[in-house]
């Protein structure tokens, strides 16, 4: 069914667009910033903000990774973006597959940096949608991947975001956390959110979930930063897993008054980027006042605060949650680095290159002067061949 909302009066239609986003749509100027060295994660990279956002930090030539749910998504995200580099931008990116909707696949992800250094992370991924599916988790899906795999990852890579300090956290959120709550019953360890009615209002209240997540976590870090944005309206594919004429019109509302996808990620960029705010976080920022950062200069008082009880209660239900995954995997980043491989307990043989085994993500791991990665776990020895 094809969704025709077209009027006669073009010309009219037309001026009044224009008028919406000189008015309203404050343009957002980016400043270049020299991120040789850099390494970026970002989360949800291969359309809309995401990927808008990968493409921006790799031309400014940091070292970037973003997430795929497939290796077509993420191949063509990175022609894309390696499409659009200069012969002199150092910048690079790979892909990882990584699925949301999985805590073994976030964990995969997370145990892949362990001896690295993380500078950026950028929380981008996102999904709304009508229908209550629950997830290999038992989880319902909306809760899963906008809030808790958020979560779990950012938990994960700590370490090497403080590996890389001075390094930031940035987190998508919305305007509509305004609106958004957070309903001790529907979110609970028992309920999950399942068999709940899904859309708008869940949406929402994850939206909320991921200001107060991201204030929270700033105060208890040092040398790490973490903000939450507001990128604005966008043109964006999150509405694509609604009802097709759902969707069909939120697109031809998108596609006149929102945003491009490069003006939604300007936000993130510069609270992820800007020199201004280096040891500044726990904000919450705006796409209307980004320029000027009155963010930060106002003291960020533009968003919405849960209660102490409300907050503790929240993070404590995600810790519970987020725990329940198994702490194994077996992961490569493609382009990056092939397969690591490990060398058991006991066994005390190399292990050949391009042979792939489970990869125990508990235990601390150092990288040694060889090309080995060490941890001990349970007091044993295991080795990590990275080639």
């Amino acid at each position: 069914m094809s969704l025709n909302i077209d009027s006669k009066n073009s010309k009219l239609k037309f001026e009044v667009i224009v008028a919406y986003r000189r008015i309203i749509l404050i343009p957002i100027s980016l400043n270049p910033v020299d991120l040789s060295g850099f390494r970026v994660v970002v989360l949800g990279g291969t359309n809309g903000i995401g990927l808008e956002s990968a493409k921006i930090l790799t031309q400014w030539n940091a070292s970037v990774i973003l997430t795929a749910r497939s290796e077509h998504n993420g191949k063509a995200a990175v022609k894309y973006i390696t499409s659009s580099l200069s012969e002199y931008c150092v910048g690079k990116v790979r892909y990882a597959i990584v699925e949301l909707t999985s805590f073994k696949s976030v964990r995969k992800f997370a145990a892949s940096f362990d001896g690295m250094a993380i500078k950026i992370l950028i929380n981008n991924a996102g999904m709304i949608t009508l229908d209550s599916v629950a997830t290999e988790d038992g989880i319902e899906s909306m809760y899963q991947v906008n809030f808790l795999s958020h979560y779990l990852l950012t938990s994960l890579l700590i370490p090497a975001l403080e590996r890389g300090t001075p390094s930031r956290i940035v987190h998508t959120s919305s305007l509509m956390h305004w609106i958004g709550s957070i309903n001790r019953e529907r979110y609970s360890k028992e309920k999950k959110n399942r068999n709940n009615s899904m859309g708008v209002g869940v949406y929402n209240d994850v939206k909320l979930m991921q200001v107060v997540y991201s204030k929270t976590l700033n105060a208890k870090l040092s040398g790490v930063t973490s903000n939450s944005v507001h990128p604005g309206f966008v043109q964006s594919s999150l509405d694509r897993n609604l009802p097709p004429l759902i969707a069909e019109a939120a697109l031809w509302v998108r596609s006149r008054v929102a945003r491009t996808t490069e003006e939604g990620a300007a936000t993130g960029i510069i609270v992820a980027t800007d020199p201004e705010l280096v040891g500044v976080g726990g904000l919450y920022f705006s796409d209307h006042c980004i320029n000027s950062l009155c963010g930060y200069k106002q003291g960020g008082a533009y968003s919405r605060v849960l209660d102490a009880a409300d907050s503790e209660w929240l993070l404590s239900t995600a810790q519970v949650l987020t725990d329940t995954a198994q702490d194994t995997a077996e992961f490569k980043i493609e382009g990056f680095q092939t397969m690591y491989s490990v060398i058991k307990s006991g066994d005390g043989d190399e292990v050949k290159p391009g042979s792939m085994v489970t990869v125990h993500a508990t235990g601390i791991v150092q990288q040694t002067k060889t090309k080995f990665w060490s941890t001990r776990d349970a007091g044993q020895q295991v080795s990590y061949c990275l080639y």
